[in-house]
């Protein structure tokens, strides 16, 4: 099985300047974005919390929350 990806626009919604094009790997299931820490430090976002991730093996990850974010795909804000 392979992976789908696309070409996304991250911007810091807190201050617009700083903003990255990336490729990202796409998981219709997904419910949360998932950043690498590098990323998360160059658009300057702040911690919000934490969030414990399950994947489907029953591995389970805990992660920060950060934000606020705008991302951009084909055309469209989220």
């Amino acid at each position: 099985m392979g992976e789908v990806r696309a070409h996304v626009e991250l911007q810091n919604s807190a201050d617009p300047t700083k903003k990255l094009e990336i490729s990202v790997v796409v998981d219709t299931g997904a419910m949360l974005n998932w950043l690498p820490e590098a990323t998360v430090r160059e658009l300057g976002l702040q911690e919000i919390g934490t969030a414990t991730v399950e994947y489907a093996d029953g591995r389970s990850e805990r992660g920060v929350v950060c934000g606020p974010i705008t991302l951009r795909f084909d055309g469209r804000a989220r």
